[in-house]
């Protein structure tokens, strides 16, 4: 009897457990169900990121893309203006021998110089010195469109005259060359010019004419002269000594004090 009483309380246990594992499989299924529910919940959510991801990297392409042809062009441009000035400084020291060659055409090429290296400032030395080196020792100031072109230079560009009123010796130097200039031409024809007076408000005053290049370059070497003169103001002894040579050159006294507003006497 307790044997059978043993086997009906197994038998029992199954029957429940076999009763059961259809629910804990239900539970389970169910379970499985919900989670694959929430994983499609975020299906959307993943797809958006997706999308906002592909998105930006396109838009990241897209402006890295831009930025390159940009810099490209930049490059390019740069090159280009580069090359500009070279053939802009070219073109001047070339204008002085090259007849063919407006002389007025040096006044563009100056005020296309000044526009271009201000983007450069590490050119606008370079094209100085050069500017400075040609008049200082390739000007040939006998000649009429060297004289004009040097008038044009210190007219026309800044940094010339900013960086000999820190170089008085040049200055010295370029004045010398104006006075041997002013000496000759002098000699081309005394009369005229030890009798030329200079009126403030009208210009020169002449008792006869003499030839018009020569008249000319005497009034290009009187500008570039008083111009050069200028850089000098801050150191006297300088400035007196030039105005005193201007007026042995032309052996004209009245048109030193006329010109330059007072006679200096030098010891």
């Amino acid at each position: 009897m307790e044997k059978e009483k043993h086997y009906s309380s197994i038998d029992k246990k199954l029957l429940e457990t076999q009763l059961k594992k259809p629910e804990i499989e239900i539970q389970d299924s169910q379970k499985k169900n919900m989670g694959f529910y929430k994983l499609l919940v975020f299906i959307p959510a993943i797809g958006a990121f997706i999308m906002f991801c592909t998105l930006l990297l396109a838009v990241f392409q897209f402006v890295s893309q831009i930025n390159k042809e940009r810099q490209a062009r930049l490059q390019e441009q740069q090159i280009m203006h580069l090359e500009r000035i070279r053939n802009d400084v070219d073109q001047l020291i070339d204008i002085g021998k090259d007849k063919n060659i407006p002389i007025t055409r040096s006044t563009f090429l100056l005020i296309d110089l000044s526009s271009l290296v201000k983007r450069y400032p590490n050119e606008i030395k370079k094209v100085t010195d050069i500017l400075v080196e040609f008049v200082e020792h390739d000007v040939d100031f006998n000649n009429l469109r060297d004289v004009r072109l040097a008038v044009n230079i210190i007219s026309y560009w800044s940094e010339y005259r900013n960086q000999l009123k820190k170089s008085p010796d040049k200055v010295n130097f370029i004045l010398y060359k104006y006075f041997m200039a002013l000496r000759r031409i002098h000699d081309e024809d005394p009369q005229y010019f030890e009798s030329i007076q200079y009126e403030r408000g009208f210009g020169y005053r002449v008792k006869y004419f003499t030839e018009e290049n020569r008249y000319l370059r005497f009034v290009g070497l009187v500008a570039g002269y008083i111009r050069h003169l200028e850089l000098l103001v801050d150191h006297q002894n300088a400035f007196d000594n030039a105005i005193h040579n201007f007026r042995i050159a032309i052996n004209n006294s009245s048109l030193s004090e006329e010109l330059f507003g007072y006679q200096v006497v030098v010891k």
